[in-house]
């Protein structure tokens, strides 16, 4: 089944990737300093470690996530079939609430919708993933909001 999902299209790197500013990281949340660290180092068409991306889900601007979700969704394939690792799981437990879903799906076109939504059908129904239960919730969640 793998084999026959379609991919979401590459994007473009966004004009901005963060929403914070490193003196307020510094100040409320000097844990998360060397993600944001890590996160400015960044540079288009770079591998990402999305281990290294250690910042709150609310820090990444949505033009940016909309650049990333397409390299979490490769990364997750690769992966298989070790564990969904927590940077996704912190994404799709971010999408799963307030209007987030919303803010993502008004970057994708009609193409990248029907792959994202095929992704998530993937994760917890293929079988392939023997941790989906992690994030079963969010992602019904979320394929009821589709």
């Amino acid at each position: 089944m793998k084999d026959k999902i379609i991919l979401i299209k590459p994007k473009a790197w966004p004009k901005k990737f963060l929403n914070i500013e490193k003196d307020y990281i510094a100040i409320t949340r000097p844990e998360d300093l060397d993600g944001f660290e890590y996160a400015t180092s960044l540079r288009p068409n770079q591998s990402i470690d999305f281990n290294r991306l250690d910042l709150a889900c609310t820090d990444i601007t949505w033009e940016a996530w909309n650049y990333l979700l397409p390299l979490m969704e490769r990364r997750y394939f690769e992966n298989l079939p070790n564990e969904m690792e927590d940077f996704l799981i912190s994404f799709f437990y971010y999408l799963s609430v307030s209007n987030n879903l919303q803010n993502l799906l008004d970057f994708l076109d009609t193409e990248d919708l029907k792959n994202f939504k095929d992704w998530i059908l993937f994760i917890l129904f293929s079988g392939d993933d023997p941790n989906s239960f992690v994030v079963e919730d969010e992602l019904l969640s979320i394929l009821e909001k589709l």
